[in-house]
């Protein structure tokens, strides 16, 4: 890459991979005696120390014109990097899959180094889709690829409609098909999801999305258990207690996973969570799990311990909180409440936990901002001076310039360019 000069593409199989590769560059050049360029060439490097650490690596990989796109990242991390890649700010991106999916972008050199996507092998359709960021008309007339591994053989696409083919259809597709367009063989297997299920209980699995067996599996622990569970699950206030979360937390990924958590692992998720509703800064976060791996000795070196620590909580706020727990409340909540019909409980609501869970308490009316690439902790910044009165993005939006212009308004410069491009 060092001799290419020209801008590269270079895909990895995993996020992980990425960032290690991407940090192995810098300090190969670093043995060059490259120089950085300076922070101010990319804003995201002072978001990074103001908001994440000033120790963590990812904005010295930054200042040697190195980029990372992955999964688990923020997504206006992965947005703004790619825009520094398009004005060749960054000479190198490392990417993974998330490049292909739905992100327009080109490169002079294309190098794929892996022939996996993640543990699966990469198939013929996305190689192709990698292998065709190498030159776009209008940016490089012709692209390079670099092939490290020996590329998929080309393959048969067969596009299967479970209207059509219900061969391989899963229970939850099956089950929103209507009666007349399901076959024979499938007819039976409908029969068996809802074999000694009400019709009203099977609506609500429906309407879940979710896996049909694991609903099952849920429901039925709890009309065994749920009397053993009765001052843990039904919650005296709209946020839970410690205990009460953790407890509830147990029940859902016991019976909605498809592998048991370990006690310590749920009772980690209850503690973060809990943070998050109590509003404690996305720096501090990241140094309580940068202390308890350090206390816990589990990575070899400090550097090791922050980069992971930080990587754990973006997975944590994008997967976790961001969707699974607030999606498996919800879930919680359709079979507890059906069941408290028959069985003399109160019903439960977890909705405005489960709301401010996932959108990290950003008022709602500022939810729409995400989509622009305006990181949370931006909007909770300037929530503050904007009212939840205001609904119109126009009126939102005007407010949100005055904010900028002011001289007090603790943005830096990075949130500033970014809110001034909405």
């Amino acid at each position: 890459m060092y001799s290419l000069k020209t801008p590269s593409l270079v895909y990895v199989q995993s996020a992980k991979m990425a960032y290690n590769l991407a940090h192995e560059y810098m300090d190969y050049l670093k043995s060059k005696e490259s120089k950085p360029i300076c922070g101010n060439e990319i804003p995201l490097i002072g978001w990074i120390e103001n908001t994440i650490s000033r120790k963590w690596e990812m904005k010295d990989i930054l200042s040697y014109r190195i980029g990372i796109h992955n999964g688990d990242f923020p997504r206006h991390m992965t947005i703004n990097q790619l825009e520094y890649f398009e004005k060749e700010l960054l000479d190198v991106l490392f990417v993974t899959t998330s490049l292909i999916e739905g992100v327009n972008t080109s490169a002079k050199n294309v190098l794929i180094y892996s022939k996996k996507k993640g543990n699966n092998n990469l198939d013929y359709f996305d190689y192709q889709n990698i292998k065709g960021r190498a030159g776009r008309m209008g940016k490089h007339y012709t692209g390079r690829i670099y092939n490290f591994e020996t590329p998929p053989e080309k393959e048969e696409f067969i596009l299967d409609v479970p209207f059509i083919d219900q061969e391989k259809v899963s229970d939850e597709v099956l089950l929103n098909l209507k009666d007349n367009d399901i076959n024979k063989e499938n007819k039976k297997r409908v029969q068996e999801i809802k074999k000694n299920l009400p019709s009203e209980l099977v609506d609500i699995f429906k309407d879940n999305a979710f896996s049909i067996k694991k609903q099952k599996e849920l429901y039925y622990y709890l009309l065994e258990n749920i009397s053993g569970y009765e001052n843990d699950l039904f919650w005296e206030n709209s946020i839970p207690t410690y205990d009460e979360l953790r407890k509830t937390l147990f029940v859902v990924y016991k019976n909605l996973e498809n592998s048991n958590k370990s006690e310590k692992y749920i009772n980690s998720l209850s503690v973060k969570c809990l943070k998050i509703i109590n509003d404690v800064p996305l720096s501090q976060i990241i140094r309580n799990e940068y202390d308890y791996y350090k206390k816990t000795k589990k990575y070899k070196n400090e550097i090791t311990c922050l980069d992971n620590a930080i990587l754990h909580i973006f997975r944590f706020l994008k997967r976790e909180s961001g969707y699974k727990i607030p999606k498996y409340l919800m879930i919680l909540q359709s079979i507890l409440n059906y069941i408290s019909k028959t069985k003399k409980y109160s019903n439960v609501d977890y909705t405005y936990f489960s709301t401010l869970l996932e959108s990290e308490k950003v008022n709602e009316n500022l939810m729409f901002l995400i989509d622009y690439g305006i990181p949370t902790s931006t909007l909770k910044k300037i929530q503050k001076n904007i009212s939840i009165e205001l609904k119109r993005k126009e009126e939102i939006i005007e407010r949100i310039q005055k904010i900028v212009k002011s001289h007090n308004n603790d943005l830096t410069k990075y949130e500033e360019i970014l809110l001034n491009k909405i």
